[in-house]
């Protein structure tokens, strides 16, 4: 009996060796942060490092998603998206991220020397909060800058009748995306 109990220990050693040395070799998903000059995308995303990144905590306008200005129409996807190109030229950006999207996008936490790009797209009034940065969004409100001095859909609404480009979702769309 003692035998086998020894012989089961040394096994049992073993392998809890084998699965210790082997998780050092499995990714955990965890990308590491990212440095460089980054390409604007649109309002809420941006390459970097050749990795594709969509900013964690706001939603700006679609690039095709237009809003109301009076009687006249704004491209305020085209605007969201020179609004993130302002923040981010000629800067070193870091990009700390937190998982992928549907997409495959990186979902990331961006910076600007100390400056968050995401609160700063929302205090700005080019993007809405997702939750993080309810207070930006309201001060912007209150401010009436950007989106909120015209009359627009939510992007997740605009989104939800126009698809993720601005055509309508359908069976073929969502099997590309």
């Amino acid at each position: 009996m003692r035998q086998k109990a020894r012989k089961f220990g040394k096994y049992a050693l073993v392998v809890t060796v084998l699965l210790i040395a082997g998780l050092r070799f499995v990714d955990n998903g965890d990308p590491e942060i990212l440095h460089g000059r980054a390409t604007v995308s649109d309002g809420d995303s941006l390459r970097l490092s050749g990795e594709r990144i969509r900013l964690l905590g706001l939603d700006a306008p679609e690039l095709a998603q237009t809003c109301r200005q009076g009687r006249d129409v704004k491209p305020c996807g085209e605007l969201a998206r020179q609004a993130l190109k302002k923040l981010t030229a000629g800067r070193e950006i870091r990009c700390e991220p937190e998982g992928r999207d549907r997409y495959g996008r990186l979902l990331a936490r961006c910076y600007s020397g100390r400056d968050d790009i995401g609160r700063k797209m929302v205090s700005v009034g080019w993007a809405v909060s997702s939750g993080d940065y309810r207070f930006a969004e309201a001060a912007a409100r209150i401010a009436g800058s950007g989106i909120w001095t015209m009359t627009f859909d939510d992007p997740a609404d605009w989104r939800a009748t126009h698809g993720h480009d601005g055509e309508p979702e359908g069976f073929w769309s969502r099997l590309w995306n």
